[in-house]
């Protein structure tokens, strides 16, 4: 991938337990790819610097609405070439613990677009959509929003 030839350093904006960082420090054991999550021990610290790619899956549509606009912000100041975004625009199967659905953000595709481009100052190089179904019947529905942006 170009994006990832082009990187030194990468970061995979809240990482969970850090999956995509084992994997891309296997497949590129030269790249510096670390991880960001404040609710896993592992990578609890923001690492020091800027990203040349920053990655972040499935992350944004559990920030709390309010709290977004400062999120995009610290994205935008991590990175400095390409970022991958992929934000889910389906409510999540699970609840948080005072009853609330997991994805606190659920927007459509335009809603995601305006606000990124208006907090990380990049031009989307590609965009698309998927959908998925999952649960024991099909039940449920997931539809994403991938980004690739390149930075101004």
């Amino acid at each position: 991938m170009q994006y990832i030839d082009d990187a030194e350093r990468i970061l995979d904006y809240g990482c969970g337990a850090g999956g995509w960082v084992h994997r891309l420090r296997f497949l590129y054991p030269k790249k510096e790819v670390t991880g960001y999550d404040p609710g896993t021990e592992e990578f609890k610290d923001l690492p020091k610097g800027k990203f040349d790619l920053l990655i972040s899956t499935d992350v944004l549509e559990h920030i709390e609405p309010k709290l977004l606009p400062n999120v995009l912000k610290h994205i935008n100041e991590l990175s400095i070439k390409y970022l991958y975004l992929n934000v889910c625009m389906s409510p999540a199967k699970k609840r948080l613990a005072d009853g609330r659905n997991a994805h606190l953000t659920v927007e459509n595709e335009m809603w995601w677009d305006r606000n990124i481009q208006r907090y990380i100052k990049s031009e989307v190089i590609h965009k698309c959509d998927s959908s998925k179904r999952w649960g024991n019947n099909d039940e449920f529905i997931s539809k994403n929003v991938h980004f690739v942006l390149k930075k101004n």
